[in-house]
């Protein structure tokens, strides 16, 4: 990786399991009583403009309840890789002012804004990295699939910021997979 605002690590992901699953029950994380420390457990915490959470949850194939737990797609034996891209939210949120000088803190900083352009950014350094390992692929939303993505990469040396005020990542984890089962939700 080249790009100054890029990184790849290999990494030793920490996958949390729902304890509904691990009950052999259903994943439902709007009628569970049961306490949950699972990542895929976020989707559903309130955030403004969405009291359920992440309006994806049930709706989306690489969602929770839908999306599978990571080890059960991806082999653990085999290296698996973090691959991330930064952007520098201070600047972003700088030139934006000088364009809405209007707007509020809340809409500068709103993902809609820069989501896009990150995330278009990964997927071609995504691509970069399977053209050369093709026997790879992504997962665009490891935390989807049971990943503590903050805990995995600080056991790799990358400490990101949990709630950003100077550089927003986006990030990906890449390995071999199993089987085609789940080829309709990697990259």
């Amino acid at each position: 990786m080249n790009d100054r605002n890029c990184f790849l690590l290999v990494i030793s992901p920490i996958i949390v399991t729902p304890n509904c699953l691990i009950q052999d029950k259903n994943q439902d994380c709007f009628l569970c009583s049961i306490k949950c420390h699972s990542p895929r457990a976020l989707c559903t915490k309130p955030y403004r403009g969405h009291k359920l959470g992440c309006p994806n949850y049930g709706h989306k194939s690489d969602c929770p309840p839908f999306a599978p737990m990571y080890d059960a797609v991806f082999d653990l034996n085999a290296d698996n890789f973090a691959l991330g891209v930064s952007v520098d939210i201070k600047k972003h949120i700088e030139a934006l002012k000088e364009k809405h000088s209007s707007w509020s803190e809340y809409q500068l900083r709103n993902p809609l804004y820069w989501q896009g352009s990150v995330r278009k950014l990964l997927k071609e350094h995504i691509n970069a990295f399977i053209k050369e390992k093709p026997q790879y692929r992504a997962a665009l939303r490891p935390e989807a699939m049971g990943v503590d993505v903050i805990k995995t990469l600080k056991n790799a040396g990358k400490q990101l910021e949990w709630y950003p005020s100077t550089t927003v990542t986006k990030v990906a984890f890449l390995g071999i997979p199993t089987s085609s089962k789940y080829n309709d939700i990697l990259v």
